[in-house]
């Protein structure tokens, strides 16, 4: 069984953005829930900040350090832009990730 966990992020707290989040959560938990090796073990949700930085991205920031732990196997996010919008930031991200042998599943892409 592989541990699996998601983020999710919207940029903006404007109705219309968070009604965004919640379509983004409902179809990420789905998606993980209907892979039958998969056992969703904790999610990080990010509402109404920016992509082009780390900063303030509390949950963002907590799913890099537990990069570091054995807490999970895979990472679900919808696509690229909702985990960074920063080159280095992405780079410094995926680095840790692969030292740290996680996957990271882009659902939009499959």
């Amino acid at each position: 069984m592989k541990k699996v966990v998601y983020y999710a992020r919207v940029s903006t707290e404007e109705e219309k953005q968070l009604n965004a989040l919640d379509n983004q959560i409902k179809m990420l938990e789905d998606f993980i829930n209907g892979q039958l090796e998969w056992q969703l073990v904790d999610k990080y949700i990010d509402e109404g900040i920016s992509g082009t930085t780390t900063k303030n991205r509390k949950e963002y920031n907590r799913l890099y350090e537990d990069l570091l732990t054995d807490k999970f196997d895979i990472i679900v996010i919808k696509d690229q832009s909702r985990l960074n919008r920063n080159v280095l930031d992405y780079y410094q991200f995926v680095d840790r990730m692969v030292k740290n042998e996680k996957q990271l599943f882009y659902y939009s892409d499959n």
